[in-house]
């Protein structure tokens, strides 16, 4: 193992008192953060289960059951994606419309940033594009989460089919 000189160290400052508790807290959000997205999850599953009346319990040790459990944690990143990529393109939209509004001389030479009395801002085009964009970027989200979860029946088999199973066991409830 090669030995590792810290000589380089010498001319950096130590951590003021403010910066240690900078990095200290930063440490402690992320730190809260993880420990919320993790009981997120788990509640989000225990509702997934109390909504399908499952009664006689989940067991995640069963090679489908945690398949689809699998399958079931990552819908909600596969939603944010989708939605994320609806938004930066609706982003880059409005950017371009943003940028040509800009970009416009009037007879002075001056522009909307240099201060001219003759151009207005077109916040009428802004609200369309953003409007367009929003219903046109959204079908995707939309349709994962009408019909891949809800026509699907996709909720019933991410138990694994203990669901289905306690329905047809019990067809009242």
């Amino acid at each position: 193992m090669r030995h590792v000189s810290f000589v380089f160290l010498t001319n950096v400052s130590t951590p003021s008192p403010v910066e240690k508790t900078g990095v200290l807290i930063i440490f402690l959000i992320q730190g809260f953060a993880i420990g919320s997205a993790a009981f997120v999850s788990v509640a989000l599953y225990g509702a997934f289960v109390f909504r399908l009346r499952v009664k006689t319990g989940v067991n995640i040790l069963e090679p489908t059951t945690f398949a689809f459990l699998i399958i079931g944690c990552m819908i909600p990143y596969w939603f944010a994606a989708l939605t994320m990529k609806s938004v930066g393109k609706a982003a880059g939209e409005m950017v371009a419309e943003v940028k040509r509004q800009f970009s416009k001389v009037d007879s002075k030479g001056k522009t909307l940033l240099t201060g001219s009395t003759e151009l207005k801002p077109d916040s009428k085009t802004c609200i369309q594009i953003s409007t367009q964009a929003s219903i046109r970027e959204m079908v995707a989200p939309a349709s994962l989460a009408r019909k891949g979860l809800h026509e699907t029946q996709l909720p019933r088999r991410l138990v694994g089919g203990t669901a289905s199973r306690h329905r047809r066991r019990h067809p009242g409830t």
